[in-house]
């Protein structure tokens, strides 16, 4: 893996461009089915903003050698702790940002980059440091994240007591994470909402207003 990591830090080794220090760059935090994945749908749809997952930058990794990608989240996690201890605990970001600069580099044009299931202080440090970061915690009332869907969950087959158990251990350790955010989201109610909430927010902090 760490010969891996390294080929993807060589690949991505791009010298940073001026966009990259001024256009905003928005981490997105909080515990499972809070809806971090919806937020990012509409900063990418009403903004025009790049986004990833840091489980996608995982899985790149592993496809880089071939390996299957589908892998559970348990043992993406694995993984990703395994390059956080071994290149830094905002290695997945730095990774992450160095793709969209490439992307950049081809052609792509995009008004800020979203990075999608930030973990821990590294990350959001990395995140805050931009002259335009924003790192924002997405959250839900367990009863009500408990009842939405994933499929992940359901592939795997965990039941109540098991998504109770992860639940918990995240939201213990992620509690530092959750105190850095400079915004907490609510999405307690329904996609409207929160899609208004996030608008406000991003005009409210970052002085952008969206397409439509």
């Amino acid at each position: 893996m760490t010969n891996l990591a390294e080929a993807r830090i060589w690949k991505y080794n791009i010298p940073d461009v001026e966009m990259i220090r001024t256009i905003p760059v928005i981490g997105l935090a909080g515990p499972i089915r809070a809806g971090k994945g919806e937020v990012a749908k509409i900063l990418a749809r009403r903004f025009g903003f790049y986004t990833f997952t840091t489980s996608q930058i995982i899985q790149d990794v592993l496809r880089f050698d071939e390996v299957d990608t589908y892998q559970s989240r348990s043992v993406l996690g694995e993984v990703g702790h395994d390059l956080r201890k071994s290149f830094g605990g905002d290695f997945l970001v730095t990774l992450g940002i160095r793709q969209a600069i490439a992307a950049h580099n081809r052609g792509s044009r995009f008004n800020g980059i979203v990075i999608e299931g930030c973990r821990n202080l590294d990350e959001g440090v990395a995140i805050r440091n931009f002259q335009n970061g924003l790192l924002l915690w997405i959250d839900a009332q367990y009863d009500i994240r408990h009842k939405r869907p994933d499929y992940r969950f359901r592939l795997q087959g965990v039941g109540e007591q098991e998504f109770a158990r992860r639940d918990t251990f995240e939201q213990e350790w992620m509690d530092p994470l959750k105190q850095m955010a400079q915004v907490t989201l609510i999405n307690n109610s329904s996609l409207e909402e929160l899609e208004s909430g996030v608008v406000d927010v991003i005009y409210q902090k970052l002085n952008l207003k969206p397409f439509f």
